[in-house]
C-alpha cells in the first residue's frame, strides 16, 4: 500500500510539511492543475515543492457542466506545460466528477460531455486517465459503462472499521480518498469538519504517463465495495466545495477590474480554438467564475 495527498489553490504550499509527510512515508502528491477552464495559480509551486521533496506526482482537472469540453481541455494542457506536469515518470491525470456546485449538480444528461472530456484527457499522452467518482455519483450520472473500463480513483470517507470504499458498480479502485484532516500518516478513515486541511488516499495501483502499472496490494471482497456508501460522504463533498465557491467569489470581488478584463479576454482568444472534434453541448456559462 502507498499513500497519496491531494492538493489545490485551497492548501498554502509554503505551510505544508513537505519534508516531514514525505519522511513519515507518504509516496504521492496529486496536484489540481484547473477548475474547468480556470488554471490553479499554486499547481507550479505545489509540484516543484512535492519533486524537491521525493514524492511521485500526479495532477487532476475538476470538469465542469458549464464550460465548453474544448475549452476546459486545452486549459489543462498550457497548465500542465507551465507547471511541469507530464513527464514520463508522472502518474495519469485524473478527471474529477462531482458537482459544480450545489446549484449545478451533475445528472444522467452530463455523461456524455465527462466521457468527452476523459477521451481528450486520454488523446493528451496517450494513457488512460483515472475517474474520480463515488459510488453515488456514478449513479447519478446515469451508471455510464465508459467509468467501469477506466481506473478508479473514489472517495468515501468510510468507517475506520470498513477495509473497502463504496465503488461504481463494486469495481476495483486504483485509488481511495479516505481521510480528509490533519496530515496523519496512515490515520483513520473519516472526515474532519474542524480541520479538513487535506484529501489524503490510499492507493493500491498505479498508472504512469510511460503506459507503466504498478500494483502494490492484491484487491479485496467485491462485495464490500457494492454495500452503499451511507456515511454522508457525497453530502460532505458538496457542502465542503460550496464553501470554497463562496470563499473564492469573495476573492473575485476583490479582484481589480483590469485583472477581471484580462480573464474574459484569455476566455474569448480561447473561444477561437478551433475543437479538437464535435462534442456534446454543455450547459455552457460563458460568465461563470467560480473556483
Amino acid at each position: 500500500m502507498l499513500y497519496a495527498i491531494d492538493v489545490s489553490h485551497h492548501q498554502n504550499p509554503s505551510a505544508l510539511d513537505w519534508a516531514g509527510m514525505r519522511q513519515a512515508g507518504c509516496d504521492l502528491c496529486i496536484v489540481r492543475l484547473t477548475y474547468g477552464t480556470k488554471k490553479d495559480e499554486r499547481a507550479k509551486e505545489h509540484i516543484e515543492r512535492a519533486r524537491d521533496n521525493g514524492f511521485q506526482v500526479g495532477a487532476y482537472m475538476f470538469g465542469r457542466t458549464v464550460e465548453r469540453v474544448t475549452d476546459q481541455y486545452v486549459a489543462f494542457a498550457e497548465a500542465a506545460d507551465a507547471a511541469g506536469y507530464g513527464r514520463p515518470e508522472d502518474i495519469c491525470p485524473a478527471l474529477d466528477v462531482e458537482d459544480d456546485t450545489a446549484a449545478r449538480p451533475i445528472k444522467p444528461s452530463h455523461a456524455e460531455l465527462f466521457e468527452t472530456l476523459a477521451l481528450y484527457l486520454k488523446n493528451w499522452r496517450g494513457a488512460i486517465p483515472y475517474v474520480y467518482i463515488t459510488q453515488r455519483d456514478w449513479t447519478r450520472i446515469g451508471s455510464p459503462k465508459w467509468v467501469l473500463g477506466m481506473p478508479l480513483f473514489v472517495a468515501h470517507y468510510a468507517a475506520p472499521t470498513r477495509l473497502e470504499p463504496a465503488t461504481p458498480n463494486g469495481m476495483p479502485w486504483d485509488i481511495w480518498q479516505h481521510r480528509v484532516g490533519p496530515f496523519v500518516m496512515e490515520g483513520p478513515s473519516g472526515y474532519d469538519k474542524e480541520h479538513p486541511l487535506l484529501d489524503q488516499s490510499r492507493v493500491r495501483a498505479l498508472n504512469f504517463l510511460n503506459g507503466e502499472r504498478m500494483t502494490f496490494e492484491d484487491e479485496h471482497d467485491e462485495e464490500i465495495r457494492r454495500l452503499v456508501d451511507d456515511d454522508g460522504t457525497d453530502d460532505i463533498r458538496a457542502e465542503r466545495h460550496d464553501a470554497f465557491v463562496r470563499a473564492y467569489a469573495q476573492e473575485l470581488a476583490s479582484e481589480s477590474t483590469a485583472e477581471l478584463i484580462e480573464a474574459d479576454r484569455e476566455r474569448a482568444m480561447r473561444r477561437q480554438l478551433d475543437t479538437l472534434d464535435d462534442e456534446p453541448l454543455s450547459d455552457v456559462e460563458p460568465e461563470g467564475r467560480d473556483t
